[in-house]
């Protein structure tokens, strides 16, 4: 190859770009680490957040902690002078 030919593929090349090339990389992974810490953080409001609010929603809709607290004395989960408390209970001693 001769130096014209070689000069002339030389000019033909563009020049690389050297500046701002970290700026570019950061800038465009900022960008994508908060729109994928957005999507999963929405996701797993979807997933487990909601269902877990509806789970605990619908345990508390019909729970009475007063029929639950007898039902562990009477299994002996807990153990009370139940004399002192009957007459709180009477709807619950069967």
């Amino acid at each position: 190859m001769s130096e014209a030919a070689a000069s002339a593929t030389l000019k033909k090349l563009p020049k690389p770009r050297m500046r701002g090339i970290q700026q570019q990389y950061w800038h465009r992974s900022i960008i994508f680490s908060v729109a994928a810490s957005l999507g999963v953080a929405f996701a797993w409001k979807i997933l487990v957040t909601d269902k877990r609010k509806k789970a605990y929603e619908d345990f508390y809709r019909n729970y009475d902690p007063d029929e639950d607290f007898v039902r562990m004395v009477k299994t002996g989960v807990m153990s009370v002078k139940w004399d002192d408390i009957k007459d709180d209970f009477k709807a619950y001693d069967k």
